[in-house]
């Protein structure tokens, strides 16, 4: 019995010391970019990157501000450009994708997993410099 609430205690303890080693090899970058859509529609696209130099990985991820909402999207495989998808959007039951190339972007909804059959709801969002 004591030796299972020491391996317990040894867990508390050694938990964030690890976690604390592992931050100072993760680099976080987050760039954030501003858009009128058609329609006068504002999206905000913060762009953030984490990579982890011990593995030599990075990872991309979205966050939308349209309004007062925020959406979190993950990067996607795209033939041009890049895409980002999310599956919790303006509602539970419909997803997103952000999709820009160059100073261009639109928004997409989708239902459920079936992100082939999207519908555009912001046209020709442009970067406003």
């Amino acid at each position: 019995m004591k030796l299972k609430y020491l391996t317990l205690l040894a867990l508390f303890v050694t938990t964030p010391i690890l976690a604390e080693e592992n931050s100072k090899n993760i680099n976080i970058q987050e760039k954030a970019y501003h858009y009128l859509c058609d329609n006068k529609k504002n999206v905000t696209a913060h762009y953030i990157n984490s990579e982890d130099q011990s593995r030599k990985e990075t990872v991309s991820f979205l966050r939308l501000d349209i309004g007062d909402q925020s959406y979190g999207l993950t990067e996607a495989v795209s033939a041009s450009g890049e895409r980002y998808i999310g599956h919790h959007g303006l509602d539970l039951s419909h997803g997103l994708i952000w999709w820009s190339k160059g100073d261009s972007a639109f928004l997409s909804v989708f239902k459920g997993d079936n992100a082939q059959n999207s519908r555009i709801i912001y046209r020709n969002c442009r970067l406003l410099k």
